[in-house]
């Protein structure tokens, strides 16, 4: 009766959310599930819980009662909030939920009027109508345990169908992760190139990280439209700059490993979701079903967003690579010649970011074809047509 009279009351609801709220509730129903123990009331059966994921086995000691803050407040505010948010989709509970949640908030509803007509009455109240009446309460404890199993299994039955569609996304990543994985077992390097299924595989794996990125990645744009010829741009300039150095293989003597930074970071940023979807594939039923919960997904796809959207700008496009590769060496150069730059650039100072946009259009200004591409993409707003007339120089 005294812990009944802590629970901290929210317009007219429990409240669980605050914090001493919460502390309350809980110390209130563990002196309820001890009050049924003292009394040796059989508690309702609990073998549904041996069908529950390891996840929430976990929650639960065995068969015992095992009272949670979480499922009463699920089970009493179900009537005003009857669906459930994963990953930005809505989930409506079944009526058979909601009816038992109704049971629920019934049976929590006696048992607390019940310990209030049985208290002792406050100065100024009237008189208390009865005396406690020891069966009457029994009964109101069993009652309450036949409908808190009742919701108990329900719900965490929903919850679990809920959470098997949320981690759709990531079953799905895993099947095609492993689908590339078994052809590269199995094929040459040159075989895969000329492979159609291995191709869709790639795009379709590509397509599924940037679903997950759009729901999980709340530490960025969440973006979903970085395509997987982003990877290929990639991929080939590195082979171009692989295969006899640059001279061979850049147009115009161009030095490609200035860019070469850029798609390594590309190729390796895929790399890492492939491995980290390699090693979660037997280990999903330990994925939250809100991925953003998820650190080690999140951190992968964080890093993935950066490098592709930086893979976009400057390897995805030949014109602006071009640029790229033909500006990175003057900078170079002039570091060369004016150490103090290089010190500049190395602790990336304030001023640095004064002096990069002017060297940046004297490169330009000396030979506009060749970088007139790149500073189009750093100030679209000051060309007003795609084709804009360059003169060499």
């Amino acid at each position: 009766i005294a812990l009944r009279r802590r629970l901290l009351d929210d317009d007219g609801h429990l409240d669980t959310q605050s914090e001493k709220g919460a502390e309350a509730c809980g110390h209130f129903l563990s002196a309820v599930e001890d009050t049924a123990q003292l009394l040796r009331l059989e508690a309702a059966p609990r073998a549904y819980r041996a069908e529950f994921s390891k996840n929430y086995r976990s929650l639960f000691e065995g068969e015992t009662r095992s009272y949670r803050v979480d499922i009463l407040e699920a089970g009493t505010s179900l009537n005003q909030h009857p669906v459930i948010w994963a990953n930005g989709e809505e989930y409506e509970l079944s009526e058979d939920a909601m009816l038992r949640a109704e049971e629920l908030t019934r049976a929590w509803v006696e048992l607390c009027d019940s310990l209030d007509s049985w208290a002792e009455p406050s100065p100024g109240s009237p008189p208390m109508p009865k005396a406690f009446d020891h069966a009457a309460f029994e009964a109101v404890l069993a009652g309450l345990d036949r409908a808190w199993a009742s919701f108990e299994c329900s719900y965490i039955a929903e919850l679990m169908k809920v959470q098997g569609h949320a981690r759709r996304l990531v079953e799905q990543a895993v099947e095609y992760e492993c689908y590339l994985s078994e052809m590269e077992q199995a094929c040459t390097k040159e075989e895969l190139m000329e492979l159609p299924a291995y191709q869709s595989g790639k795009r379709a794996l590509v397509e599924c990280i940037a679903a997950l990125n759009s729901v999980a990645n709340i530490q960025r744009k969440g973006r979903d439209d970085l395509p997987v010829s982003i990877l290929d741009a990639a991929v080939d300039l590195l082979e171009r700059c692989d295969e006899g150095g640059d001279a061979a293989a850049a147009p115009a003597g161009l030095q490609l490993s200035a860019a070469r930074c850029v798609a390594e970071r590309v190729v390796e940023s895929f790399e890492e979701l492939r491995d980290y979807l390699h090693e979660i594939q037997h280990h999903l039923d330990l994925l939250h079903p809100h991925l953003y919960q998820n650190q080690s997904l999140v951190a992968r796809l964080v890093r993935w967003e950066e490098t592709w959207e930086i893979g976009a700008r400057y390897v995805h496009h030949e014109e602006v690579l071009s640029a790229l590769c033909f500006l990175v060496p003057q900078l170079q150069r002039a570091q060369q010649a004016v150490p103090a730059l290089a010190r500049m650039c190395e602790d990336c100072e304030a001023e640095l970011f004064l002096i990069l946009p002017r060297l940046v259009w004297l490169c330009m200004l000396s030979v506009p074809a060749k970088a007139i591409e790149l500073v189009r993409r750093l100030l679209p707003h000051r060309f007003h047509q795609r084709n804009v007339p360059v003169v060499a120089g």
